[in-house]
């Protein structure tokens, strides 16, 4: 990914590694990267859409009902410390259709760490590498940082997204992640990025 600087204030720790619309191109899959204060009514209306669709599908697959916030209080959800410009959202397009979505928290749980909130894709789109590549996309976002992450998290839902994280060299632990999930213990994958 080549990218130039930022028009207005670049995402925490990013400088110059976004082009002036803070997108990235991966072959035909377009990335682009925001703080959540960034984010237009637009985009959060899109980011809705593909959510719903992941969550129908989600239920439909499982047959577990899921509790259901509105999009923008979950996007707005920080666990304490952090603020809005510690969350990034990146969003991969095909064309003008959102495909996937990811938010990441920046320095959460530890300063040198980043958390993949969430990672959802719309079911029409999983099995083409879009995941792959949006994952990608927030490690090497991590590696340009300027407080280098040292590892990136993710806590997967989705009966069998785990070996999708494994795939991509993520590795399993049991951790009470009490920060944000009150006592309740959550499968977490990490993996070191040095």
């Amino acid at each position: 990914m080549v990218m130039k600087s930022f028009e207005d204030k670049p995402p925490k720790g990013f400088g110059d590694f976004f082009d002036k619309n803070g997108s990235a191109h991966a072959g035909d899959l377009e990335i682009r990267c925001t703080t959540l204060d960034q984010l237009t009514d637009k985009d959060v209306e899109q980011i809705d859409a593909v959510r719903e669709r992941a969550l129908d599908s989600f239920e439909h697959d499982t047959g577990n009902r899921v509790s259901r916030v509105p999009i923008s209080e979950e996007l707005r959800m920080l666990p304490e410390g952090l603020t809005p410009l510690d969350k990034l959202v990146l969003r991969a397009y095909e064309g003008d259709q959102l495909v996937a979505y990811a938010h990441v928290l920046c320095g959460w749980p530890h300063s040198t760490e980043w958390t993949i909130e969430q990672l959802i894709l719309n079911p029409d789109y999983r099995l083409k590498g879009i995941g792959t590549r949006v994952v990608s996309a927030i490690e090497e976002l991590a590696n340009h940082a300027e407080i280098r992450a040292t590892a990136i998290m993710s806590m997967p839902s989705r009966p069998g997204a785990a070996s999708f994280w494994n795939k991509l060299g993520y590795e399993t632990e049991e951790k009470p992640a009490q920060e944000k999930f009150g006592d309740a213990s959550v499968n977490i994958l990490r993996k070191s990025l040095y």
